[in-house]
């Protein structure tokens, strides 16, 4: 370590200075901070094979237009999928008003995915996510770079179903855990307070309030907090670790 130094505020008004220990949302750098970093470890112990087929391990998609997909591709973003799907959109109203037959302001039966404070989406709306993603268009593959989300949809998908662990699982006991990375991780509010999270947007429309402590990302806030393109929350510190045991050569 030669450099470790906090800067600015919570927010735009806050007094509340951010700290050395301050934990962030991660964002998009969850692809790579946990999935592909788990692909790239499957891989070395020979449990996949990246020149295999999307429906070589996921059988659900054997009748879409994802089966031929390679895992290669994937990763590389030339699989040919769409960027974003704004699934969150056919979630809300007119008026940008999270629709009640799908949401409630506390934790219900068949209400439990929490998608930001005070608001939990009905549970099988995830399916509609999935849904949406199979029937979303492709190009030819190997073409074109297209950076997607739908790409690490999947591929965190078979990190769970290759390793039979949810993905939050899976990244803690193989690589949060072993490293003493000890803030990092997905749905932060589940083992930290909420001062030590950095907010990340007031956001306006949809969620209407200040998100912080739970994922940014609309995607992955209708996953309940957990998907392979973002919802990991960490400090910059043990961020660090993940990248110096790469640079380090070890796994």
């Amino acid at each position: 370590m030669v450099y470790h130094k906090a800067f600015g505020s919570f927010d735009y008004d806050s007094l509340d200075a951010t700290r050395l220990n301050s934990i962030f949302d991660l964002a998009s750098v969850t692809k790579t901070s946990a999935v592909t970093v788990s692909i790239m470890k499957m891989a070395e112990q020979g449990k996949i094979d990246l020149k295999k087929k999307l429906s070589d391990y996921l059988p659900f998609t054997k009748k879409t237009n994802k089966a031929n997909l390679t895992l290669e591709n994937i990763l590389l973003h030339q699989a040919g999928m769409v960027s974003f799907i704004g699934f969150y959109k056919e979630t809300i109203d007119s008026n940008g008003n999270p629709r009640p037959e799908l949401y409630r302001s506390s934790p219900q039966e068949g209400f439990t995915t929490q998608v930001a404070r005070d608001l939990y989406l009905r549970n099988d709306w995830k399916d509609t996510i999935w849904k949406r993603i199979l029937e979303s268009p492709v190009v030819p593959q190997g073409k074109k770079y297209e950076y997607s989300d739908n790409d690490f949809w999947f591929l965190g998908k078979i990190v769970e179903t290759v390793s039979g662990k949810p993905l939050e699982q899976y990244v803690q006991d193989s690589f949060y855990i072993p490293l003493y990375m000890k803030t990092a991780g997905y749905r932060p509010l589940e083992r930290f307070p909420l001062y030590e999270i950095v907010p990340s947007e007031k956001e306006t429309g949809f969620r209407n309030q200040l998100i912080q402590g739970t994922v940014h990302d609309e995607g992955a806030a209708l996953g309940g907090g957990v998907a392979g393109h973002a919802g990991l929350f960490s400090t910059a510190y043990d961020l660090g670790k993940l990248y110096q045991m790469l640079l380090n050569g070890e796994s």
